[in-house]
């Protein structure tokens, strides 16, 4: 006896069923498998890195019409590094470095003094990615670093 699981094809095997129904089963469960894995991409707080590989792992099981499901995994691999900041709460690998990544905002927000004249500038990730304290900091590096 063995403690290996039998796969969906053996098992489909086992009912004595066509083998392209067989094969249309598992066709089906292949697409269904992948719309799955593309559904999660999007939910919860994943950086966009581990989407783009959410999305190519679905598309090794369900290859969508745009191509080669591994071009998108190889142009990230051969794409030059940068390193991750450490100490954010939400990155458990590291935080994206706040040059790459997501694009910056900065919009005026409504708060005036009393001559009615705006005082607060709003920045943030174009996209809403969360920040760390290392963002904030990189912010104010930037705009307190005099222009030669």
């Amino acid at each position: 006896m063995t403690d290996q699981q039998p796969n969906a094809r053996q098992m489909l095997t086992d009912y004595d069923l066509p083998e392209d129904v067989i094969d249309g089963v598992l066709i089906v469960h292949a697409h269904q498998l992948a719309e799955h894995v593309r559904a999660e991409s999007a939910k919860g707080r994943k950086s966009g890195l581990t989407r783009i590989y959410y999305r190519a792992a679905a598309d090794m099981i369900d290859p969508q019409v745009h191509g080669d499901p591994l071009s998108l995994l190889r142009a990230i691999e051969e794409a030059p590094g940068y390193e991750l900041v450490p100490g954010c709460p939400h990155c458990p690998d590291g935080h994206t470095p706040p040059d790459h990544g997501q694009p910056w905002g900065a919009y005026v927000r409504p708060e005036r003094d009393g001559d009615g004249q705006p005082t607060t500038i709003h920045v943030a990730r174009v996209a809403g990615a969360h920040v760390a304290e290392s963002d904030a900091q990189w912010v104010r590096d930037r705009l307190n670093t005099p222009t030669v």
